[in-house]
Order: structure tokens, then sequence, then C-alpha cells
């Protein structure tokens, strides 16, 4: 007798699961774009908020720097802010968005050239050593009165101007800034306060805002978010604001 075989059962065909259809799939994107307009606007809010609170503390962190260099070295130090169109951005507008440290040297100090060494100034020279701070693209200080009395201050001489250098090398070099359509103002920290009256008013201080908000000339009042940093004019103390 011929051996018997099991019977071969046929192997059952995987099950298919059905795929979404159309309209799951459109239900799927319809519930995914109301989740995206919940939660970007606040995402995009934030991360801005988070940009001027950095750029706000860097500025103050900068007038904090050049205060000390003010009473360290015993030499006063100039804070400049540059109005200017902004390089990476095409279609800007002139703001104000650059803040530059300068430190003041006067005739019979020794020369801080290394060029130069074993010598002494033959008259007063303003140096810029390195110190820079360039506002995040969006972001500049306002020019409204209201919000940057320090902006109303008047535009620097031209003789205030001359004789400016960088030490960025061992002879003179005479400093550029590297916008060449520009105008600044400026106040001084000596070494136990600073040069900004006072009298007439005691409050000078500057506000950083959007380039948004500055272009469209939205009123202080009615920015949302700021960053306003107030100088006092005898001691010369920092101190910031925010809404």
């Amino acid at each position: 007798m011929l051996p018997m075989h099991p019977t071969r059962q046929p192997t059952p065909a995987p099950r298919r699961h059905p795929a979404f259809t159309l309209v799951e799939m459109l239900i799927v994107c319809a519930i995914v774009g109301l989740l995206l307009a919940l939660t970007l606007p606040p995402l995009v809010g934030s991360l801005a908020a988070a940009r001027l609170t950095n750029t706000g503390d860097q500025l103050q962190s900068l007038l904090s720097q050049a205060q000390q260099i003010a009473s360290s070295e015993g030499r006063p130090v100039e804070v400049r802010f540059y109005r200017h169109l902004s390089p990476d951005t095409p279609g800007s507008t002139s703001a104000y968005r650059t803040v530059v440290l300068m430190r003041h040297y006067d005739a019979g100090e020794p020369s801080p050239f290394p060029a130069e060494s074993g010598t002494v100034l033959d008259s007063a020279i303003t140096i810029h050593h390195g110190e820079t701070l360039k506002l995040s693209d969006d972001l500049v200080i306002s020019s409204a009165t209201a919000a940057s009395s320090l902006l109303t201050l008047p535009a620097p001489s031209a003789a205030a101007q001359a004789n400016t250098f960088t030490l960025s090398g061992s002879t003179r070099n005479a400093y550029e800034f590297p916008v060449e359509d520009h105008e600044y103002r400026s106040f001084i920290f000596r070494p136990n306060s600073t040069n900004l009256p006072s009298t007439g008013t005691s409050r000078w201080f500057l506000t950083i805002i959007s380039e948004a908000e500055e272009v469209s000339g939205t009123a202080i009042a009615s920015v949302p978010n700021y960053y306003c940093i107030q100088i006092d004019p005898i001691n010369g103390r920092i101190t910031s604001y925010r809404p």
C-alpha cells in the first residue's frame, strides 16, 4: 500500500487593510491645518519675544561693559547708535540698528598703538577697540521721541567725528563704519557719571521694537512687546523695563 501523505491546506492570503479613503485624508488634512492655525501664531510670537529679550539683554550688557571700562580705565567711553540700512535685507529702511563703543584718549597719554610704543599722543583721539553690537535683522531702536529720548541728542559735529581710529593693527587706521550711508547719535560714560544733561529731563532711555512697528509708525503705547533701557544721567545706573 502506498504511504498516505497529509493533504496540504492552501495558505490563506494575507488580509489587506483598506487604505484611507479620499474623504478620510481630507478630514486628516483639515485637522492638521486647524492645529497649525491654533498653535503657529503663539509659537511665532514666542520666538519673536525670545529674540527681543536676547537682543535687549545684549545691549544692556554692552552698556554695562562701557560703564565698567570707563570706571576701570578712568577714561570716557562713548556709546554710538548708528542709523543705516540693513545690508543683509534688501529694501530695508534706515533705522538705528548698530551700537559701537569708542574709548577717548587725551593728548599727552601714552599711545595705545604698538607701532608708537614709548610715545605720547600729540592730540586727543577716539579709538574703536572692537566692541560692536548689531541688532537682529527684524529689530531696531525706535526713533520716536517718546520711546528713545537718547536719540534726540544733537548730531555730532565734524570735529567730534575726526581723529577716530581702530585698534585692529599695530599702526593707526582710520575707523570707517561698514555701511556707507549712515548717521549716529551718542553719549559718554565717564568714570563716575555720564555727559547726559541732568536738567530738563532726568529720563534718558531707548527702546527696542520690531522693525515692522518702526516702519508703520506704531505709537509706543500700542506696541505689545518692547525692551526699554533707561540710564541715570548722574551715576550712569542702567535699568531695563519690559511690558
